[in-house]
């Protein structure tokens, strides 16, 4: 358990762990060493003084480089379709597009030209 502040380099934890094993007090050890007496309590209930080792990254599995290269090559692809490809869910597709900053796609190219047309040509409006 490690807390959220200032954390304490190993020598020193051994040296205020120490001195309360050789017969020194926790309020004492904590004046001496400047360190609070929650602290010495923290220590002594753990059961080792070096502190945990950072956690390891996990293993994605949507290859960034891939990914990039998909978009490239299928642009008019769905979330939903995309998603399928890689094998992951939807969400996680949307969140790795997300992270190589591509929007999702909202619809396809082909509609979107369509909607261009209409903006050229739009019916005049009746007055009712």
């Amino acid at each position: 358990m490690l807390s959220l502040g200032m954390t304490y380099q190993t020598p020193h934890r051994i040296a205020v762990l120490s001195f309360i094993e050789d017969g020194g007090g926790k309020v004492e050890a904590a004046r001496i060493f400047k360190v609070s007496r929650d602290t010495i309590y923290r220590w002594l209930r753990l059961d080792e003084i070096a502190p945990k080792p950072p956690p390891k990254m996990r293993h994605r599995k949507i290859d960034k480089d891939a990914l990039c290269a998909h978009v490239k090559k299928y642009p008019d692809m769905f979330l939903r379709e995309r998603a399928a490809v890689f094998g992951v869910h939807t969400s996680s597709m949307g969140h790795a597009l997300s992270k190589i900053k591509i929007s999702k796609k909202r619809a396809p190219l082909f509609r979107a030209k369509l909607y261009e047309k209409a903006e050229v040509f739009t019916p005049p409006a009746q007055d009712d």
